[in-house]
């Protein structure tokens, strides 16, 4: 294998595994904003 393609394999390789940090990362934006949400309405609502 040439350089250029051991580059390029790494450098797929590092993409993939930013990839899914960055759908982790908004996995959990997207769950603490539902958290946050269920806050707002626990708060707002009467106690029963």
């Amino acid at each position: 294998m040439e350089d250029k393609d051991k580059i390029i394999t790494l450098q797929r390789k590092k993409i993939e595994e930013l990839s899914k940090k960055v759908n982790a990362l908004e996995q959990e934006v997207a769950l603490l904003h539902h958290e946050k949400t269920e806050q707002k309405k626990a708060t707002k609502s009467p106690a029963l």
